[in-house]
């Protein structure tokens, strides 16, 4: 497909000679815009919504091209679809939306682009986790101070009762679990070395093939950012996944390099 390979004068010729349908969606409901998004043809993007691309196409599990530019980082491309109208708090099936996502993989600059266009701070997914619990779970310090400065509740438990607290623990950062804490988690809702134990449950992830839910999954080594249940669905999804993944391993060592934090 030329829009996911990033051929602007390809598909310019398309669209301008040939017809093709700006909003052609294949079998899973994807679009052209919502492929260029997904790989970051910020040229193909423009020009796709001059062509009055349908800005908010979701394909069958309800993510949009907005939710995939949060979810690896492309920021201009994020920038334009929200430019054009895209529904910032629009969720994937499971509720996950592009703020809670984008935290979580720990894109800052996408997150505070995000919250400049209205995302909302606090709007958890279907198993109550939030944008602050994720972000602190995965050791994200900046944009968790970045999600408090806009007013997120720091002071809620997730419905698999992991609480702030409980989630900074689980990652390891000394650094987040020093950020400020409500009371109740303070006084001991959570396992502290030495401390009384209580049950933590990780907030489950979502598989990046297939959609499934599990507590552990593997991570892609090389980005980080993709999850999978099994060796067989990380396989599976490697030659969609390949482009995305270098991309990604490469502003994360831009990213450290400037001595900033990265995905």
């Amino acid at each position: 497909m030329s829009s996911q390979e990033g051929h602007k004068e390809v598909v310019k010729l398309l669209l301008l000679a040939n017809g093709a349908k700006v909003d052609q969606a294949d079998k899973d409901g994807v679009t052209p815009l919502f492929v260029s998004s997904e790989n970051g043809h910020e040229g193909v993007v423009k020009l796709l919504l001059a062509k009055d691309a349908k800005v908010d196409p979701a394909d069958d599990d309800g993510i949009t091209p907005l939710f995939k530019s949060s979810q690896y980082g492309h920021e201009g491309v994020a920038t334009l679809l929200l430019a054009k109208g895209a529904e910032v708090n629009r969720p994937r099936y499971d509720g996950v939306t592009p703020l809670l996502v984008s935290s979580e993989v720990g894109h800052q600059e996408i997150v505070t682009l995000l919250l400049a266009n209205g995302a909302e701070v606090d709007q958890a997914d279907n198993d109550g986790v939030t944008p602050l619990s994720v972000s602190r779970q995965e050791g994200h310090q900046d944009i968790v101070t970045l999600l408090l400065a806009n007013g997120a509740k720091e002071d809620d438990a997730n419905n698999d009762d992991t609480t702030l607290l409980a989630a900074s623990i689980q990652s390891g950062s000394q650094e987040v679990t020093d950020l400020p804490l409500a009371s109740s988690e303070k006084d001991g809702q959570a396992e502290t070395e030495g401390g009384s134990a209580v049950t933590v449950k990780k907030a489950a992830k979502v598989c990046s093939l297939c959609g499934k839910k599990a507590e552990k999954m593997k991570k892609c080594s090389i980005c980080k950012i993709a999850r999978y249940c099994s060796e067989e669905c990380q396989l599976g999804d490697w030659k969609k996944h390949k482009g995305q993944c270098k991309e990604a391993a490469a502003k994360k060592a831009k990213a450290r390099k400037g001595g900033k934090r990265g995905m």
